[in-house]
């Protein structure tokens, strides 16, 4: 069974939300994670509880159909892209969120348009803000670690805070498009 359908699954009972843990090892994900308001998905440490990334997003919170979420943490994982893919996290319109101890490694660089270890992104009808990226490792980054993009200069983020974060191989440790 793909990592990704048994922790979309788990994220999915949780109805009124809550977190989700994940023991230390090592996990394939084919697909992408489609992390839900109101819920914490923890792993076992940075280094204890690694996700292998075998499709372009790992973690997202959005599918197309449902963008713009709150009360979204991520915490205490490690994902390596495997120098395959290049997007690690990406939040779309997210408000009152953080991600805290999460080791990024290995994203490729790509012609096409920049590769993002964590990606904030703005949102047309959504105000994207409160968001906290805290202790976190990035490494062997092709082009942007984090890089904060509005997309439009109609859309706004606001109150990310970038706290105690360490940057190794990356060309840009922190990039802020347009309208921050």
């Amino acid at each position: 069974t793909d990592t990704a359908t048994v922790i979309n699954s788990a994220l999915a009972s949780l109805t009124t939300g809550g977190s989700v843990f994940i023991k230390k090892g090592n996990y394939s994900l084919s697909s992408n994670i489609l992390v839900p308001s109101n819920v914490s998905i923890i792993g076992e440490g940075m280094g204890n509880t690694i996700f292998i990334q075998e499709a372009n997003v790992g973690f997202k919170n959005y599918d197309y159909t449902t963008i713009g979420n709150c009360d979204i943490h991520i915490s205490n994982i490690t994902i390596d892209a495997q120098a395959l893919y290049d997007v690690c996290i990406q939040y779309r319109g997210v408000q009152d969120s953080s991600i805290k101890n999460v080791v990024f490694k290995n994203t490729r660089s790509v012609a096409s348009g920049p590769s993002v270890a964590l990606g904030i992104v703005g949102l047309n009808s959504v105000e994207t803000r409160n968001i906290q990226i805290r202790n976190c490792f990035f490494n062997n980054i092709g082009n942007y670690a984090i890089n904060l993009d509005p997309v439009s200069v109609l859309q706004v983020l606001k109150d990310i805070q970038v706290i105690k974060n360490q940057f190794y191989n990356a060309q840009t440790g922190v990039a802020c498009q347009r309208n921050i």
